[in-house]
């Protein structure tokens, strides 16, 4: 008869259990961070499973951003895009972010801090170009700099945070820290400021920036001209003086 009972009323106790959502930190994209320590409820049509922070800074818009944070609910963890992120689509083209998800109530309450810039050269190189509102885009090729050694090709969305944001579509190419290589076709990046959707994402190592005597080695069988010229002169002047 107990038994019974506690079959009857199992189903009442794991609805009930279930009535209670995840918490997270909630705050908006701001540049004033967020000390709130406890979290709300997320949103049932959020779909959240987790939890995440992000800091960020960007030249996206043309102008260099100051760094900006967000907290809130997330709908799918990629634990390959956690941490650091950086990519550099040309000249005054850059996304820094530093992100970390987790599944558990109110785990997003640590502030993290933007990636600090390394503009030194580091002999790889990549084909890079941005354009928003398009779908491809004509790269040059452009040094790396600091960590940045995969040469990364994406088209895809682009949005602001908030809800009701216009979506934009973009292209980019550029030089990324090598995390970058775990974005997929279909995933999405939540940065602070911007939702990525990336439509088609590849990635490979970034090539070595030619030296300055390369292109002088020569073809099995071929000797300059230039390396004869002083032994014809030698003769010219036998000749003449002969």
């Amino acid at each position: 008869m107990g038994v019974s009972w506690l079959l009857c009323l199992l189903p009442a106790l794991l609805a009930t259990a279930s009535v209670q959502g995840l918490t997270c930190i909630q705050c908006p994209a701001n540049t004033d961070g967020c000390s709130s320590e406890k979290g709300t409820e997320c949103s049932p049509d959020k779909n959240a499973v987790g939890c995440y922070t992000v800091t960020e800074e960007s030249t996206l818009e043309g102008i260099s951003s100051a760094k900006e944070s967000s907290k809130g609910c997330i709908a799918a963890i990629n634990d390959a895009l956690q941490g650091v992120l950086t990519f550099t689509f040309g000249p005054g083209w850059y996304v820094r972010i530093n992100n970390k998800q987790c599944k558990e109530n109110d785990c997003n309450k640590d502030n993290l801090q933007v990636p600090q810039p390394n503009n030194t050269l580091n002999g790889w190189q990549c084909p890079s170009c941005f354009a928003p509102k398009a779908t491809t885009c004509s790269p040059v090729t452009v040094p790396c700099a600091g960590n940045e050694n995969l040469c990364v090709k994406f088209t895809g969305q682009i949005a602001k945070a908030g809800e009701g944001a216009a979506v934009t579509p973009f292209a980019a190419q550029g030089c990324a820290t090598p995390s970058a290589k775990n974005i997929k076709d279909k995933n999405t990046l939540v940065s602070a400021k911007y939702t990525f959707t990336f439509t088609t994402a590849t990635s490979e190592a970034a090539q070595k920036v030619p030296s300055k005597n390369s292109g002088t080695s020569l073809a099995p069988g071929k000797v300059p001209f230039a390396l004869f010229l002083p032994g014809v002169t030698g003769l010219l002047l036998v000749k003449l003086l002969s």
